[in-house]
Protein backbone atom coordinates (compact mmCIF):
# COMPACT_ATOMS: atom_id res chain seq x y z
CA UNK A 1 0.00 0.00 0.00
CA UNK A 2 2.83 2.46 1.12
CA UNK A 3 5.66 1.53 -1.51
CA UNK A 4 4.72 4.58 -4.01
CA UNK A 5 4.38 6.88 -1.16
CA UNK A 6 7.56 9.59 -0.72
CA UNK A 7 8.78 11.60 1.92
CA UNK A 8 10.64 14.29 2.91
CA UNK A 9 12.05 15.08 6.26
CA UNK A 10 12.87 18.75 6.17
CA UNK A 11 14.56 20.48 9.91
CA UNK A 12 17.27 23.47 9.79
CA UNK A 13 18.25 26.46 11.40
CA UNK A 14 17.95 30.33 10.04
CA UNK A 15 21.39 31.41 11.11
CA UNK A 16 22.16 34.55 10.03
CA UNK A 17 21.43 37.32 7.88
CA UNK A 18 24.92 39.60 6.62
CA UNK A 19 23.38 42.97 5.33
CA UNK A 20 23.86 46.93 6.52
CA UNK A 21 20.52 47.11 7.98
CA UNK A 22 20.24 47.92 11.41
CA UNK A 23 17.60 45.29 12.35
CA UNK A 24 15.76 42.52 10.90
CA UNK A 25 13.44 40.09 10.96
CA UNK A 26 12.97 36.84 8.91
CA UNK A 27 10.04 35.27 7.13
CA UNK A 28 9.95 31.88 5.34
CA UNK A 29 7.64 29.23 4.03
CA UNK A 30 8.31 25.70 2.86
CA UNK A 31 5.79 25.54 0.00
CA UNK A 32 5.63 22.15 -1.95
CA UNK A 33 3.74 22.13 -5.42
CA UNK A 34 0.38 19.82 -5.04
CA UNK A 35 -0.40 16.86 -4.71
CA UNK A 36 2.41 17.15 -1.88
CA UNK A 37 0.84 17.49 1.65
CA UNK A 38 2.49 18.86 4.69
CA UNK A 39 2.01 15.50 6.98
CA UNK A 40 3.42 17.55 10.45
CA UNK A 41 5.47 20.34 11.32
CA UNK A 42 4.75 24.14 10.41
CA UNK A 43 4.99 25.21 6.79
CA UNK A 44 5.68 29.35 7.46
CA UNK A 45 6.73 31.29 10.12
CA UNK A 46 8.98 34.10 11.71
CA UNK A 47 11.70 34.75 13.09
CA UNK A 48 12.23 37.68 16.35
CA UNK A 49 13.81 41.13 15.05
CA UNK A 50 17.53 40.88 15.45
CA UNK A 51 20.01 43.96 15.89
CA UNK A 52 22.93 43.64 13.97
CA UNK A 53 26.19 43.32 15.65
CA UNK A 54 29.42 43.57 13.72
CA UNK A 55 32.76 41.32 14.10
CA UNK A 56 35.75 41.56 12.71
CA UNK A 57 35.73 37.93 11.50
CA UNK A 58 31.85 38.17 10.34
CA UNK A 59 31.60 41.55 9.49
CA UNK A 60 27.88 43.15 9.99
CA UNK A 61 25.47 40.20 10.92
CA UNK A 62 22.01 39.58 12.56
CA UNK A 63 22.10 35.99 14.41
CA UNK A 64 18.75 34.45 14.77
CA UNK A 65 18.94 30.59 15.31
CA UNK A 66 15.53 30.31 14.18
CA UNK A 67 14.76 26.16 14.57
CA UNK A 68 12.52 24.68 11.79
CA UNK A 69 11.00 21.33 11.43
CA UNK A 70 8.52 20.13 8.50
CA UNK A 71 7.60 16.61 6.59
CA UNK A 72 5.88 16.25 3.54
CA UNK A 73 4.24 13.52 1.81
CA UNK A 74 3.39 12.85 -1.95
CA UNK A 75 1.46 9.54 -3.04
CA UNK A 76 3.95 9.09 -5.82
CA UNK A 77 7.78 8.30 -6.53
CA UNK A 78 8.06 11.19 -8.52
CA UNK A 79 9.93 14.19 -6.84
CA UNK A 80 7.91 16.56 -9.39
CA UNK A 81 6.87 19.75 -7.31
CA UNK A 82 10.17 19.36 -4.49
CA UNK A 83 10.09 21.45 -2.16
CA UNK A 84 11.20 25.18 -2.22
CA UNK A 85 12.24 27.54 0.84
CA UNK A 86 11.24 31.24 0.14
CA UNK A 87 12.41 33.89 2.32
CA UNK A 88 11.42 37.73 3.14
CA UNK A 89 13.71 39.81 5.16
CA UNK A 90 12.47 43.25 6.64
CA UNK A 91 13.48 46.36 8.23
CA UNK A 92 11.84 48.36 11.00
CA UNK A 93 12.66 52.09 10.88
CA UNK A 94 12.55 54.37 13.88
CA UNK A 95 9.09 54.95 12.93
CA UNK A 96 8.36 51.16 13.23
CA UNK A 97 7.37 50.97 9.48
CA UNK A 98 8.52 47.66 8.29
CA UNK A 99 10.32 47.94 4.72
CA UNK A 100 11.35 45.26 2.32
CA UNK A 101 15.24 44.00 2.79
CA UNK A 102 14.82 41.54 0.21
CA UNK A 103 13.56 37.77 -1.09
CA UNK A 104 15.76 34.45 -1.08
CA UNK A 105 14.32 31.10 -2.28
CA UNK A 106 16.34 28.10 -2.00
CA UNK A 107 15.19 24.23 -3.39
CA UNK A 108 15.41 21.75 -0.68
CA UNK A 109 18.44 19.38 -1.22
CA UNK A 110 17.67 16.26 -2.70
CA UNK A 111 20.07 14.05 -0.93
CA UNK A 112 20.02 13.43 3.01
CA UNK A 113 22.44 14.82 5.00
CA UNK A 114 22.80 18.51 6.50
CA UNK A 115 23.68 21.38 3.82
CA UNK A 116 24.60 24.89 4.89
CA UNK A 117 23.63 27.34 2.36
CA UNK A 118 24.35 31.15 1.54
CA UNK A 119 21.23 33.00 0.58
CA UNK A 120 21.62 35.74 -1.60
CA UNK A 121 18.60 38.31 -1.14
CA UNK A 122 17.14 40.27 -3.87
CA UNK A 123 14.34 42.66 -4.46
CA UNK A 124 11.39 43.88 -7.38
CA UNK A 125 12.47 46.95 -9.21
CA UNK A 126 9.70 48.81 -11.19
CA UNK A 127 10.09 49.77 -14.64
CA UNK A 128 9.45 53.54 -13.83
CA UNK A 129 10.10 54.15 -10.03
CA UNK A 130 8.92 57.73 -10.09
CA UNK A 131 6.70 57.95 -6.77
CA UNK A 132 9.81 56.33 -5.12
CA UNK A 133 8.10 53.07 -3.12
CA UNK A 134 10.01 49.98 -3.06
CA UNK A 135 7.57 47.31 -4.43
CA UNK A 136 6.76 44.41 -2.66
CA UNK A 137 5.34 41.20 -3.30
CA UNK A 138 1.81 40.31 -2.58
CA UNK A 139 2.20 36.66 -2.00
CA UNK A 140 5.69 35.73 -1.87
CA UNK A 141 4.58 32.10 -2.65
CA UNK A 142 4.75 33.40 -6.60
CA UNK A 143 8.87 32.69 -6.45
CA UNK A 144 8.75 29.33 -5.74
CA UNK A 145 7.69 29.00 -9.46
CA UNK A 146 10.37 29.43 -11.66
CA UNK A 147 7.31 29.83 -14.68
CA UNK A 148 5.63 32.85 -13.23
CA UNK A 149 8.72 34.47 -11.85
CA UNK A 150 10.32 34.49 -15.62
CA UNK A 151 10.10 38.32 -16.32
CA UNK A 152 10.30 39.88 -12.79
CA UNK A 153 13.40 42.48 -12.65
CA UNK A 154 15.14 42.50 -9.59
CA UNK A 155 18.18 43.57 -7.98
CA UNK A 156 20.46 43.12 -5.01
CA UNK A 157 22.50 44.73 -2.46
CA UNK A 158 24.79 42.06 -1.58
CA UNK A 159 22.54 40.98 1.71
CA UNK A 160 22.50 37.07 2.41
CA UNK A 161 21.09 34.72 4.85
CA UNK A 162 23.18 31.67 6.37
CA UNK A 163 20.61 28.85 6.72
CA UNK A 164 21.38 25.22 7.56
CA UNK A 165 19.55 22.36 6.39
CA UNK A 166 19.06 18.84 7.28
CA UNK A 167 16.86 16.56 5.20
CA UNK A 168 15.86 13.08 4.83
CA UNK A 169 14.04 11.14 2.23
CA UNK A 170 12.46 7.86 2.64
Amino acid sequence: MFKDRFQVHITGTIKALHSQYPNANIQYQIIAQPPWKVLFGAASGITQTALRSSTQTFGHQQVFNQLFQTQFVKESRNPLGWPVMVFSVFTINSALVESLIGYGVIRIPLENGQTNMKVPLFRPILQSNKVGINPEFVNAAILATSVQRGHIQTKSEGSWIEVEVGVVVF
